[in-house]
């Protein structure tokens, strides 16, 4: 069994009185922008990088004191092995004005989706209970700063 890590940004915009998150389609299955952390990178290094070349999204500012991991398994059928992976994704919290993406090759879709609807783009429990910590922890910050 190998060991994979990745991590990637949460990323989020104000519309009226909530809040909107970014997820991108890859074959059939949404999630937000994260790749393989690469060797002398650090995890947040590796997160913005990720969203920057999946999203084309630059203007975007990292909320501090968020980090969430998840953990799963699955088969790697892309490179023909079948070979069982375990993968560790952390994932990282960002504000952005931007409502323009621009998806790399990898994707074939974007959304910008509500708390409700996010939801129910993701079958992995480990990967809900992410979004309702995301949604618990910007509920319980009165009010981020403007910054754009």
């Amino acid at each position: 069994m190998r060991f994979e890590k990745s991590a990637g940004l949460i990323l989020f915009r104000r519309e009226k009185n909530s809040w909107k998150y970014l997820l991108l389609e890859n074959k059939g299955w949404w999630g937000f922008p994260k790749g393989k952390v690469e060797k002398g990178e650090s995890e947040l290094e590796a997160a913005l990088r990720e969203c920057r070349e999946e999203t084309g999204i630059k203007k975007l500012k990292v909320i501090p004191g968020f980090r969430e991991s998840e953990d799963y398994f699955y088969r790697d059928v892309y490179d023909g092995s079948n070979e069982l992976v375990k993968k560790r994704v952390v994932y990282f919290l960002a504000e952005t004005s931007e409502r323009k993406v621009k998806i790399s090759f990898e994707h074939q879709n974007y959304k910008w989706a509500g708390f409700k609807e996010v939801e129910t783009f993701f079958g992995s429990r480990s990967t809900k209970r992410v979004v309702e910590r995301v949604e618990k922890f910007l509920s319980g910050k009165p009010s981020l700063e403007k910054w754009f």
